[in-house]
């Protein structure tokens, strides 16, 4: 976003992915006492504290600040205060090139926040600055792709003498490497989830309609501890972060950028189930996505009610063939968008490249990242030049809609490690599994 003289944010142009590519697994493992070298998943359960991986997430951040050649950050939406914290609050997140984080809070309540200043407006952070001996930052990086228009001419004011930066691709890529406390939060819920997966035929009832099934599986969800919501970093995103999609409903396209679409109950949310009875021949495709301790894993399973049609059967096991190559090519270094043309290619050459990834309207992604949010970095999608990371968490989901019959195909959330991606759930079969 260029800078004008009316207080624009200045962008820097900056590749901080590379910053973070090269030192995240430095900074993990010097915090923690591990070898940089080593694989995180050995050091997941035994050194998973939350305290000295957000000292880890505080250092991570602070280098990407220096790369982009800023004097200080400043966060003040909920995915990016929790990633820094460890909770939320109403406020502001302020860490300089050397100093500790300090946390400008406007509203109580925050959870064993440390350096906390109760303020009441973003106007009284530089004279706190000041009392504390730390000179007005040259420049300063602030969510520009986030916070709306008004809040950033308001802290403008606030910082005079402060050019602001953008930081919202910044600490997209900070925190598309995950952590190890981060990754265990992440691998409880896929597997939570796997078991509730394994409970859906027992929640079946004939005659069902697909919201019917969905409040039962909603209901499993929040007993288990899903805590009930979905942070997005989209504003095009709306939802719960889960979805029944069952016979005609399949091809129904929906405005939100989803693998499978469907009509939902009404023009409030045109997205998923839509109170289609479950019938004889025609596929149910679960997807729902968990939050424990805020962190998301998203995973998809398909059904079948009676006998599971030939073509259905043949689609899904396409599906799990390009998963399985993306599984093996998805490594350090791979690029995003080559390993998308590759599963388009293999969708094409299977004769089902028509119904991938959609059939009226079509998403042009098979895999994207989770961990605060539903639809972090990276995305394996059309054109898309991101480089993977070791650590980096990612869904892949590879999917097709059949008309009259239904969606098939699965979705497994995983981690990218040295040679290729690991399931985090790897118990849960990917085979179509028969309701009745």
């Amino acid at each position: 976003m260029e800078r004008t003289n009316n207080n624009a944010i200045e962008d820097t142009g900056q590749d901080i992915g590379q910053y973070v590519g090269q030192n995240i697994g430095q900074v993990v493992g010097r915090v923690v006492g591990q070898d940089a070298g080593q694989d995180l998943s050995q050091i997941v359960d035994e050194n998973a504290s939350e305290r000295i991986d957000i000292d880890a997430r505080t250092e991570a951040i602070r280098g990407a600040v220096k790369a982009a050649g800023a004097g200080a950050l400043l966060l003040t939406c909920l995915g990016n205060v929790f990633y820094a914290t460890g909770t939320v609050f109403n406020g502001y997140y302020y860490l300089s090139e050397d100093g500790e984080p300090i946390c400008f809070v406007k509203k109580s309540g925050a959870w064993g926040l440390d350096n906390a200043e109760h303020i009441r407006k973003p106007e009284q952070i530089t004279k706190i600055l000041a009392e504390r001996g730390f000179e007005t930052p040259a420049t300063m990086l602030v969510e520009d792709g986030q916070i709306p228009y008004s809040e950033a001419l308001r802290l403008q004011k606030a910082f005079p003498n402060t050019v602001l930066l953008p930081a919202s691709q910044m600490m997209r890529e900070v925190r598309s490497v995950k952590t190890p406390y981060e990754l265990s939060r992440i691998i409880k819920g896929a597997n939570m989830a796997a078991n509730i997966f394994n409970t859906v035929p027992s929640l079946y009832k004939k005659g069902m309609t697909d919201n019917e099934l969905w409040i039962e599986i909603d209901y499993l969800l929040k007993r288990r501890g899903h805590l009930g919501f979905i942070r997005q970093f989209s504003r095009y995103f709306e939802g719960n972060g889960s979805s029944i999609i069952s016979g005609p409903n399949a091809i129904n396209p929906s405005p939100y950028d989803y693998a499978v679409g469907g009509a939902g109950v009404g023009k409030a949310l045109p997205a998923g189930a839509n109170g289609t009875v479950m019938t004889e021949g025609s596929t149910v495709l679960v997807d729902f996505a968990t939050n424990l301790d805020g962190y998301l894993s998203d995973t998809s399973r398909t059904f079948s009610v009676g006998k599971t049609p030939d073509s259905a059967l043949a689609a899904h096991e396409v599906a799990i063939t390009i998963q399985d190559m993306i599984v093996k090519y998805a490594k350090p270094s791979a690029v995003c968008g080559e390993i998308y043309e590759k599963a388009v290619k293999m969708a094409e050459e299977s004769g089902y490249g028509d119904y991938f990834m959609g059939y009226k309207q079509k998403s042009r992604f098979v895999g994207h990242g989770v961990g605060i949010e539903l639809d972090e970095m990276p995305v394996l999608a059309h054109r898309s030049k991101t480089v993977l990371k070791e650590g980096m968490v990612i869904a892949i989901e590879p999917k097709f809609t059949l008309p009259g019959i239904g969606a098939v195909g699965v979705e497994n959330t995983c981690v990218v490690r040295r040679d290729g991606l690991e399931k985090l759930a790897p118990s849960l079969d990917d085979k179509i599994v028969s309701l009745q």
